[in-house]
Order: C-alpha cells, then structure tokens, then sequence
C-alpha cells in the first residue's frame, strides 16, 4: 500500500479503504503470513508510523480485518480446519462444537481487539462499516487480471515513437519497481495514459 498504491492515489487524488489485520500489526519482525499461496513476511506490512501518515494524508480511510480470524479452526472430530469468522470450533477434549453464545464472543472479542489496535495507532475508532466479498479471492484476483488486460489492450497505443516520458513526481516515498505480472501491467496502463 504505502510503496506502490499510495503515490498513485496521491497522484490522482483518489480516496481509498485499507482494512488492517489488527494481530499481523502487532506481530514481531519473524511473523510471516501465508497469504494467496505466497509468504508475506513482516517488513511486508505497514507499520504504525506509516498508517500514521496516510491517515493524515486524508485518502485513506482505515476499517478493521479483524484481528485474528485470518485462520483456521479445528471444524470437526476429522480434524479439517475451517475458515476462522465462519466455522464453529470443534474442541477434541470435550467431543463438543462451540455453541452459538460462544461463538459470537469469540467473533466479537476479536472485531473489539481490532478496533482497539487501530485506536491506540490513530488516536481514534475506525468508522464502523461492514464490507462482504461476494466471491472467493482466487476468483477475484482473476476477475481483476482480467479487467487489468482489458484495459492494457484498450489503451495500449499502435505506435509509440516520439511519445514524451515524464520523470516521477516528487513524493516522500521511495519509487518501488513493481514486481508482479499484474503490477507491471497496471504500470504500463498508468504510463499510457499518462501520456
């Protein structure tokens, strides 16, 4: 966010939500994440002081992720895990599943502990807000590669000789060369259209 999306938001002065996983915030430098079939590894996130700034900046507006429910939990004597948020745990040593009163305390408790990390960064709550994926990542991730080719192929110019390149504006953040096909893609269509 703060490398790569920020100076674009800035640029183009476009608002922005970033939803914060409370408990990857408070995870030492060794924390690493297994997110969409890669590692992510602490320096990956952004810190407190950064979340700090773009605050600040007013085009980010900050929502909570929850705190730990980017997991899973035992779902059944079989031993399959479940998504954290959706699944009633099953506890081996009492044969039982969570019931429903135990379960909306484990989902309430983590949503208060995320907010409560992203008060003591900001100062203040974040605005209350509920946002639902209709889909599985996966599917969205393609859905936007798609939508990412689309637009390269539309604005993709025939002939480029002669085109003007502009240098980077001047920003507080250091330029970070995109590092994914869809990164450099999308680095492309900015460019174009820039020109």
């Amino acid at each position: 966010i703060y490398t790569r999306v920020y100076p674009v938001l800035k640029l183009f002065n476009y608002p922005a939500v970033v939803s914060l996983v409370g408990s990857w915030l408070e995870g030492d430098e060794t924390l690493e994440i297994k997110y969409a079939n890669r590692i992510i590894h602490a320096e990956d996130f952004l810190t407190p002081g950064q979340i700090r700034e773009l605050d600040r900046s007013g085009l980010i507006e900050f929502a909570s992720h929850s705190y730990d429910l980017h997991r899973g939990v035992l779902g059944n004597p079989q031993g399959n895990m479940h998504p954290a948020p959706r699944a009633r745990e099953y506890f081996p040593s009492t044969g039982k599943y969570e019931n429903d009163t135990t379960y909306k305390k484990r989902i309430r408790g983590d949503l208060e502990r995320s907010v409560s990390v992203i008060e003591r960064i900001l100062g203040k709550k974040p605005v209350p807000q509920v946002l639902v994926s209709t889909v599985e990542l996966t599917v969205r991730l393609k859905r936007v590669k798609l939508f990412i080719d689309r637009l390269h192929q539309q604005y993709t110019p025939k002939q480029s000789p002669g085109l003007t390149r502009y240098s980077r504006p001047e920003l507080t953040s250091d330029y970070v060369a995109p590092i994914t096909d869809t990164e450099k893609e999308l680095g492309k269509i900015i460019q174009d259209f820039l020109r």
